[in-house]
């Protein structure tokens, strides 16, 4: 069934659209995404940095209740502490934005030393990366390359 609806939606596709992904289609373009999400995890890249409501309810959860009830009394919860209380778990994910952003420097490096530069190169193509962290990287690589390494 897939088979055929995949065949019937390229068929329904115009020149234009075609030219515009580039002769790529959408499922293309996500599988080729999911490829390189796993390849990020099997090269161990660093988790992204969790937000002030996730370390609240990673705290203040109630395992014994359905999600959705879970989800919501947590959401409840939030929107009552006062900015005070809030304030701790700003400052836990504060910490973990910095230790995120350390560990993406060092793991980049690494990218870099072991000859997956590609990988990397995918993963800011990939993610929008702004011009700031690629330059970033382009100073690692020559930085590198000036220590002989």
């Amino acid at each position: 069934q897939y088979k055929e609806d995949y065949s019937e939606y390229l068929s329904s596709l115009n020149f234009e659209d075609i030219v515009a992904t580039g002769g790529k289609t959408k499922v293309h373009l996500k599988t080729k995404s999911s490829r390189l999400e796993t390849k990020l995890r099997q090269l161990k890249k660093p988790r992204s940095p969790r937000s002030a409501y996730t370390f609240f309810c990673i705290e203040a959860r109630k395992p014994y209740l359905k999600l959705t009830e879970q989800s919501k009394l947590l959401a409840e919860k939030w929107k009552a502490l006062s900015d005070s209380e809030k304030q701790v778990y700003e400052q836990r994910a504060e910490e973990d934005k910095r230790r995120y952003r350390d560990a993406m420097i060092d793991w980049e490096m690494c990218m870099q030393q072991t000859g997956n530069s590609q990988i990397l190169q995918e993963y800011f193509e990939n993610n929008n990366v702004d011009v700031a962290k690629k330059h970033l990287a382009k100073q690692l690589t020559q930085c590198e390359e000036s220590l002989g390494g």
